[in-house]
């Protein structure tokens, strides 16, 4: 049984801290459009790997919109720039979606996705 704790402990570390690929092919397990519909629109990546559309989250249609990243580059934007202005964001949007993972919260309550 240790040996099982211990594989799967291992097994949702490496999920974890592993690099994420995002493709043209990827498609939101909410609304089945592609992620990339949009190269404006806010995605929001769960700990258990799920990548939805911000809008998709109850509560994600109250999350700030981010300046466009070349914007800020050039510095024609006031949005926070580093680590800082993204542990800020993090933390609103931890505020603003309610119930974490949408799509593990409908497996949860028995709904398909």
């Amino acid at each position: 049984m240790n040996s099982d704790i211990l594989d799967l402990s291992l097994q949702l570390q490496k999920n974890q801290t592993s690099g994420f690929f995002l493709s043209a092919k990827n498609t939101c397990p909410i609304c089945s459009h592609s992620l990339q519909d949009n190269p404006q629109s806010l995605l929001l990546l769960f700990l258990c790997r799920h990548v939805i559309h911000a809008h998709c989250a109850v509560g994600g249609d109250q999350l700030p919109h981010q300046p466009d990243p070349a914007l800020r580059i050039v510095g024609l934007s006031n949005g926070a720039i580093g680590l800082s202005g993204r542990i800020a964001f993090e933390s609103i949007a931890r505020s603003r979606i309610r119930q974490g993972c949408p799509v593990c919260y409908q497996k949860c309550e028995g709904q398909r996705t």
